[in-house]
């Protein structure tokens, strides 16, 4: 586009489920109880909401961390000593490759999954 901007969709939200699961998150557990009425608001809930989903949310799947918690954590940890997490979805290609065994190295990124949103 024009803007530099390029579009990067799946076909289906299964085909990226930790992003979806991200902002069906922000959007109901935080926009909706929120009243915003124009543009400038909204990108400042967003932000607030990202914030505090980041640095104040914990969550259970994390140890009771919060996700900037667990990135801190897991970088600490020895490459080796890693949590990996196989993401399977509809038409992945890499799927063959994740099932089998050898090819199941420790990732060089923590498997928590920030919020992406930047404003």
């Amino acid at each position: 586009s024009d803007a530099g901007i390029k579009l990067s969709m799946g076909i289906k939200a299964q085909d990226n489920a930790f992003a979806e699961r991200v902002n069906g998150t922000i959007k109901n557990e935080y926009l909706n109880l929120w009243h915003i009425d124009n543009l400038r608001v909204l990108r400042a809930k967003a932000k607030k909401a990202v914030e505090h989903y980041n640095t104040k949310r914990q969550h259970d799947s994390l140890s009771g961390k919060t996700p900037k918690e667990f990135k801190n954590y897991v970088l600490n940890l020895d490459s080796q000593e890693r949590p990996m997490t196989i993401i399977y979805a509809d038409g992945n290609y890499k799927i063959k490759e994740a099932l089998k065994h050898h090819s199941l190295n420790p990732n060089e990124e923590p498997q928590a999954h920030n919020c992406p949103i930047e404003l």
